[in-house]
């Protein structure tokens, strides 16, 4: 069941063990609308409020992987402060939990290219950066939207299928798309 707090969706997996295995723990949310005003006031004091309740859930359920789904922020073209809030919230989660994996994924109110701007600098911090689907010379390169995640002992845990909001330019070849992402995705296991 999903906590709410400001229209943001949060999903907690709880730790499951089966056997000797240990599962890795996930938090899932999505719809941040960073940026977003009410009636012309900010709403930055209650996006704080949600994400330091989001920093010590990480921190005191032990979160393996956030996944941000889609929407970070509430306009294509988000304020330099919006996204100062969005950077500095991905900084405190990793210092939360230095071992966290956070992917990262854009919705029909994120710019694709302003997201991943960054994707090369968040790499080196375990972060992953899904904007768009890429094509090279009308070929799809699904390669990117499948993230894996490892245990602490490097055991293959998870495969997380990444796939941004779908928009005409990504979605040329749908059909050959999911294909390929579903071969990658079965090859992983």
């Amino acid at each position: 069941m999903p906590d709410t707090h400001l229209g943001l969706v949060v999903f907690i997996a709880h730790e499951t063990i089966v056997g000797d295995l240990k599962l890795i723990r996930v938090l899932h949310t999505a719809d941040w609308h960073i940026g977003h005003t009410l009636r012309g006031y900010s709403r930055e004091s209650e996006h704080l409020a949600v994400f330091d309740q989001l920093v010590k859930i990480v921190a005191e359920r032990e979160v393996d992987v956030v996944l941000i789904a889609g929407d970070i922020f509430d306009s294509q073209n988000p304020s330099g402060e919006a996204q100062q809030l969005f950077y500095r919230t991905l900084g405190r989660l990793r210092s939360a939990r230095p071992g966290i994996k956070i992917v990262v994924i854009a919705g029909n109110h994120d710019a694709a290219s302003r997201l991943e701007a960054p994707s090369a600098l968040l790499a080196t911090l375990d972060m992953h950066v899904i904007g768009s689907v890429r094509r090279i010379h009308g070929n799809t390169v699904a390669d990117r939207h499948l993230i894996p995640i490892h245990d602490a002992s490097g055991h293959l845990c998870l495969n997380i299928l990444a796939v941004s909001h779908p928009t005409a330019g990504c979605l040329m070849r749908p059909l050959l798309f999911v294909l390929f992402v579903v071969a990658s995705f079965a090859a992983a296991l």
